[in-house]
């Protein structure tokens, strides 16, 4: 049965493979004006993470907050904490942001330990963007284009 599955997945096209990423805001990020912001996010949290894919909350939100002082020029959208002045609320802004895109998945240990998994189609993600960055720029910027027009 498990091989019939299989056939069925393959038999799919990309998009229909992709449309629960697209349907859920997952490349959204990459459209808007702070893009960066969110891909060295995604980047530093990645290296971060244990080996299990998780790390906890409020290490989640320090190297959101060291990633945003890396980029004082980028200006955040009013969703993002673009609004708010303390920077420790706009990463607690931010974070919530990278749940809403399915970049992080919230995980709850007991009361008091809150973790987040990196989600594993973010690291093919962040594979795929060094990817086009390291060899050909020219492509990095049509995927940018491309990747607007669809959010």
């Amino acid at each position: 049965m498990n091989r019939d599955v299989a056939l069925i997945d393959t038999e799919r096209s990309l998009g229909q493979r992709l449309a629960p990423l697209l349907g859920g805001g997952f490349f959204r990020p990459l459209s808007r004006r702070c893009a960066a912001i969110y891909i060295d996010c995604a980047d530093r949290l990645v290296e971060a993470a244990d080996e299990g894919g998780q790390l906890s909350h409020d290490d989640a939100r320090a190297l959101i907050r060291e990633i945003m002082v890396r980029h004082p020029d980028i200006q955040l959208d009013e969703d993002e904490g673009g609004q708010l002045r303390d920077l420790g609320q706009r990463a607690a802004q931010f974070f919530n942001k990278l749940l809403e895109a399915h970049w992080l998945e919230p995980r709850r240990v007991s009361l008091d330990e809150h973790y987040v998994l990196i989600a594993p189609a973010l690291r093919h993600l962040l594979s795929a963007l060094r990817e086009l960055a390291k060899d050909r720029p020219a492509d990095l910027k049509d995927f940018a284009a491309t990747l607007r027009s669809l959010c």
